[in-house]
C-alpha cells in the first residue's frame, strides 16, 4: 500500500521525536572519574574499582546495599555503553527498524542480569521497582518497532510520552536509592526539545 507524502512526513516527524527513545541509558554522560566509559572489548568486565556508594545525604551505604549498587551499576553502565554505540544515525523509518531490535536485546539482557541480583531487605521493594521498570522500558522497544512497522504515528507518540514519564520516575527512584548508572538517562544533545534518550 502506498502512503501519501503527507502521511510519510507525519510518520517521519513522529519517528524523529522517537529516535531518542530507541534504547535506555545514558550516552557519553555515563563516563566519570569513578566510572570511565568502557570499550567494546572491555564491556564484559569492569576494571575500575568503584567508590563505596553513599545515600543521597552522603552517608556510606551498608555493605549489602553497597555491593548491590556496585554490581547493578556495572550492568547498567555496560548496557549504557552498548546503547550509546548503536544510536540510530537518522530518524528514517528503516534506520529505526534496523537499530531498535538490537537495543531491545541489550535492554532485555541487562534487565535479566539485574533481576538475578539479590537485594538486601532494606532495598527489596525499591529494587523490585527498578528492575520491573527497566524491563517495562525494554519491552516498550519491541512495541516501538511494531508501531513503527505499522505506521502508527499516534501510537508512537503515546509510547514516546509514556517512556519519557517512566524514565523520569525510574531515574528519581534509582538516584534516591544511591544508584548512579542505573539512574541515568541522557538528554539527546542535538535535540533542542530536551527529550530523554531511553
Amino acid at each position: 500500500m502506498r502512503r501519501s507524502p503527507r502521511t510519510c512526513v507525519s510518520i517521519l516527524a513522529v519517528l524523529g521525536f522517537a529516535v531518542p527513545l530507541t534504547g535506555c541509558g545514558g550516552g557519553s554522560s555515563t563516563a566519570s572519574p569513578e566510572h570511565p566509559a568502557t570499550t567494546s572489548a572491555s564491556t564484559a568486565q569492569t576494571t575500575t574499582q568503584a567508590k563505596t556508594p553513599t545515600t543521597p545525604l552522603g552517608r556510606p551505604r551498608n555493605s549489602a546495599e553497597a555491593q548491590l549498587i556496585v554490581k547493578a551499576d556495572a550492568i547498567c553502565r555496560r548496557a549504557n555503553v552498548e546503547l550509546a554505540a548503536s544510536k540510530p544515525k537518522s530518524a528514517e523509518r528503516a534506520e529505526i527498524l534496523r537499530v531498535v531490535p538490537g537495543n531491545e536485546a541489550v535492554e532485555m539482557r541487562a534487565a535479566a542480569e539485574l533481576r538475578d541480583l539479590k537485594a538486601p531487605a532494606s532495598l527489596t521493594r525499591t529494587w523490585a521497582t527498578i528492575v520491573d521498570e527497566r524491563r517495562t522500558l525494554a519491552k516498550q522497544l519491541g512495541t516501538l518497532v511494531a508501531k513503527t512497522e505499522s505506521y502508527d504515528t499516534v501510537g508512537v507518540k503515546r509510547l514516546t510520552e509514556s517512556k519519557i514519564s517512566l524514565h523520569k520516575k525510574l531515574a528519581a527512584i534509582a538516584r534516591a536509592a544511591g544508584f548512579k548508572d542505573c539512574s541515568e538517562y541522557a538528554l539527546q544533545k542535538n535535540s533542542g526539545k530536551g527529550v530523554p534518550r531511553t
